[in-house]
């Protein structure tokens, strides 16, 4: 058993001299809230990124791994200089764009830097069926309500994705659901509190968005509706 493990323990060591990780040698450029920003990746897993201009900051610099086409930033990631954020992942997008997947904004391959205006790529999400039926209980709608509570306590920026889309999904299921058992304390403070919080103009100032149906907000990122006239997948459909 032991000459065994050897021998396997042998093989790996063998096979990771065969097939090293895959890295790539490549330079992707773009510009931002008056910033050039700068991407570059090398052969032996380290990784560079540079900022000039309004953001500007000594370079981060980490390793990182690759699986297909996405990157995985291992160390160097996050805030230390007090700036705007490294992401972890990110994607390369027909091997000539790279896409942070945190912002979603884009950066060309081997430009001069500052040279490629970048965008926000939402194309690359999936996409909701905005026709769908988010169906719940009574019970967990109120218990969703419940739980929005502290939530509406925190700064936009500090409230996850997913639990964004349950706040909207509850205030527009009580502004357009007019069943009267719909009515009572717990929604009314639920409502009162997204009014006193300015929940709404708090997150058409952060969100990207474009009108939906109605004139209200599609958020884009969130592939969410608020107001206007939302779509079933943008409200919750309550059952008995």
């Amino acid at each position: 058993m032991k000459l065994k493990f050897i021998f396997f323990a042998f093989c790996l060591i063998v096979m990771s001299r065969i097939c090293p990780a895959q890295t790539i040698e490549k330079t992707f450029s773009g510009q931002w809230a008056s910033t050039s920003w700068t991407f570059e990746f090398y052969r032996d897993g380290s990784f560079k990124r540079s900022a000039t201009g309004h953001y500007e900051t000594p370079p981060f610099t980490g390793t990182y791994s690759m699986e297909a086409n996405c990157i995985h930033i291992l160390t160097g990631f996050g805030n230390p200089n007090g700036t705007i954020s490294l992401s972890e992942y990110y994607l390369i997008h027909h091997d000539s764009v790279l896409i942070d997947l945190s912002n979603l904004y884009d950066y060309a391959l081997n430009t001069i830097p500052g040279q490629h205006l970048s965008k926000k790529r939402y194309d690359i999400l999936a996409k909701e069926n905005m026709d769908s039926v988010i169906s719940i209980t009574k019970k967990d709608f109120d218990s969703t309500i419940v739980y929005c509570f502290p939530l509406l306590k925190k700064a936009v920026t500090a409230i996850g994705i997913q639990d964004h889309v349950k706040i909207i999904r509850c205030y527009n299921t009580l502004t357009f659901n007019h069943d009267h058992n719909l009515k009572d304390k717990l929604y009314k403070t639920f409502i009162a509190m997204i009014r006193e919080e300015d929940y709404v103009h708090s997150m058409y100032s952060m969100y990207d968005w474009i009108p939906n149906r109605g004139m209200g907000y599609y958020f884009q990122r969130l592939q969410i509706e608020l107001l206007g006239t939302p779509h079933s997948y943008s409200m919750y459909t309550i059952i008995e």
